[in-house]
């Protein structure tokens, strides 16, 4: 169960049991509502606003609280293989070959149908102004090849 919704169960239960009993510290005897915050007679030092404010934060810790005593219960009622399995799986160290290199040249492709060679465009990374791009290939790309193909 999520820490969440826990978290909430305790906050709706906390709040609903304050709002049916209505203590005397948070509201009026006489007509039910709420008593401002203050110090003077008719106030209060804990109004309702003020109780919801911590209460949300103390039915936080709460539920995170519960939820990791509860998946450490669950964590010690499996079998010590399956959970040896299970961080193995996890902690799998990363691979410390380095990443494949950008080819250095282009190979020469065969001529496509339509009569221009194939090729790529690659974004260079820069720190100011516009994006550039650089092509990879025999030959950028034309307006007049471009106007040939889509006839």
């Amino acid at each position: 169960m999520s820490a969440l919704m826990i978290a909430m169960g305790f906050y709706i239960l906390g709040v609903a049991t304050v709002f049916y009993v209505r203590p005397a510290r948070m509201f009026h005897a006489e007509t039910g509502a709420w008593k401002e915050f203050g110090l003077d007679s008719g106030r209060s030092i804990m109004p309702f606003w003020m109780f919801a404010l911590v209460w949300a934060f103390v039915s936080y810790v709460l539920g995170t609280l519960i939820s990791v005593y509860l998946t450490g219960v669950a964590l010690q009622s499996l079998p010590a293989d399956v959970v040896e399995a299970n961080i193995s799986n996890v902690l799998k160290p990363v691979s410390k070959s380095p990443p494949p290199a950008l080819p250095t040249s282009v190979v020469e492709s065969p001529t496509s149908p339509s009569g221009t060679t194939p090729g790529y465009y690659v974004l260079e990374a820069q720190k100011t102004g516009p994006p550039k791009y650089i092509y990879f290939g025999s030959a950028p790309p034309t307006i007049e090849n471009v106007a040939a193909r889509s006839t």
